[in-house]
């Protein structure tokens, strides 16, 4: 079964589930969920994870201390002291938040290849903070940060190709990248490739591989929108149990095989 969804709902639903992390700061996470389907069977594109950034940072004395070194070194062209600065500016730590000071300092980072800085600055553009919204660019970041394997980017730009935005819609290529951070343990990558297995979008349906990447998704991280809506395919006899078994074994950086089948149907 497909859905599709409107230019409107699309854009809707990526301010939603697009997480945003300035490093070092704290989030205060409400998690909702919606299901569109008429046999309540869900779709990737529906699952909400709602995250709000609270200004809270968790930063230390030390770091409010240094705040004239973290500047100095940022000015001269440090790219860890530019991020800082960056998270500085968006946090308010020491000085008054500034979100468009804080997007100019990520953006000094990012374009010496600091993936940090990269994904934040990245989350900044798809939200309008501190820049004009600007999906495209997003993408762009997004992308620099995922060549460099970070998972939250590879999550997020697979997010963006499942729904169509800033880029083409790619159901295969959002896959691919989903699945490269899912391996490392990130929980919406799970979620959502584990969706697309069981709705055999941008990938061959799989329902034990489905099951197994939702579960992984539910016992890594406890209280998760997985757990709450019973999203795990309804499995039985051997599939049940070859599923169970491999969330039960899964570890950071293996993957699910996608090809798994019951040895007696």
């Amino acid at each position: 079964m497909q859905f599709r969804l409107t230019e409107t709902c699309k854009v809707l639903i990526t301010v939603l589930t697009s997480c945003f992390i300035a490093a070092q700061c704290l989030a205060a996470s409400a998690q909702t969920s919606t299901v569109s389907s008429s046999d309540n069977v869900p779709d990737p594109r529906s699952v909400v994870v709602e995250q709000r950034v609270d200004p809270i940072c968790a930063a230390s004395a030390a770091i409010i201390a240094s705040l004239e070194n973290v500047k100095e070194a940022a000015a001269k062209g440090d790219p860890a002291a530019q991020h800082n600065l960056g998270v500085i500016y968006w946090c308010g730590i020491g000085v008054k938040s500034d979100f468009v000071e804080a997007a100019a300092w990520y953006h000094k980072a990012a374009e010496q290849g600091y993936e940090h800085s990269q994904f934040n600055l990245a989350e900044m553009y798809l939200h309008g903070y501190g820049v004009q919204r600007d999906a495209v660019t997003a993408a762009y970041w997004l992308r620099k940060a995922a060549d460099q394997g970070q998972a939250k980017a590879q999550s997020e730009l697979g997010n963006l190709y499942f729904l169509g935005i800033g880029v083409h819609e790619d159901d295969a290529l959002a896959a691919t990248l989903l699945r490269k951070a899912a391996i490392q343990g990130d929980e919406n990558a799970q979620t959502k490739l584990g969706l697309m297995l069981k709705n055999g979008q941008g990938v061959q349906q799989n329902l034990i591989a489905a099951y197994a990447w939702l579960k992984i998704a539910e016992a890594t991280h406890p209280g998760s929108v997985v757990g709450l809506l019973s999203y795990r395919p309804i499995l039985s006899g051997d599939s049940l149990s070859i599923a169970e078994e491999l969330a039960r074994n899964w570890k950071v950086g293996t993957m699910v095989p996608e090809d798994v089948r019951p040895m007696r149907p």
